[in-house]
């Protein structure tokens, strides 16, 4: 009698349906998404039995036996383990990089900034160069006017101070400056 068979490989494909139905909510790699996948599998070896079974029963054969996958499964989920912790591990790095990179990119254009910015005044330095002289000899003239206008200044300074004394030696003195015995 195949009934109690047919019904368990029913069963069994309802459940993988429902599990696979699951799953499919489920964003591929997470952890969430990786225990339901460990179900889908572990159910797959189960149908394949039972449906050998099953033919083995209608045929009258004896059903071979499935392989055992459970440690296969086992490592798969352990290097999905694996798998996703490396990937935690490397977030840090990833946005470390990404800064990197923009800090790179800033430096780049500070440095292309700066390269234009010599250009420009290696293109200027000539007309740089005419203004300063022509400031040089502008302040140096003035120096020299400066110069010339403070030495009369000061021959006008020695006639007025000759005037003066000249004035003082010649002058009476006046009744209130004589001394008081004098008078």
């Amino acid at each position: 009698n195949t009934a109690p068979l047919e019904k368990k490989l029913a069963d069994l494909n309802a459940e993988n349906v429902k599990v696979r139905a699951e799953r499919a909510t489920k964003t591929a790699g997470t952890p969430e998404y990786d225990a339901i996948n460990v179900r889908v599998q572990g159910i797959k070896p189960e149908i394949a039995a039972a449906q050998a079974a099953l033919d083995a029963a209608k045929g009258g054969t004896a059903a071979p036996t499935a392989p055992d996958l459970k440690p296969a499964q086992a490592e798969l989920a352990k290097a999905k383990e694996t798998l996703n912790a490396a990937k935690a591990d490397a977030k840090p790095a990833e946005v470390k990089f990404a800064a990197a990179e923009k800090a790179l990119a800033a430096q780049r254009k500070e440095a292309e900034a700066a390269a234009q910015q010599a250009a420009q005044l290696r293109k200027d330095l000539p007309n740089i160069e005419k203004t300063a002289l022509a400031a040089k000899a502008q302040a140096e003239q003035g120096a020299q006017n400066a110069a010339r206008e403070v030495e009369a200044a000061k021959v006008e300074a020695e006639k007025r101070r000759a005037a003066y004394e000249t004035l003082k030696a010649g002058a009476p003195k006046s009744a209130a400056l004589a001394p008081a015995a004098q008078l």
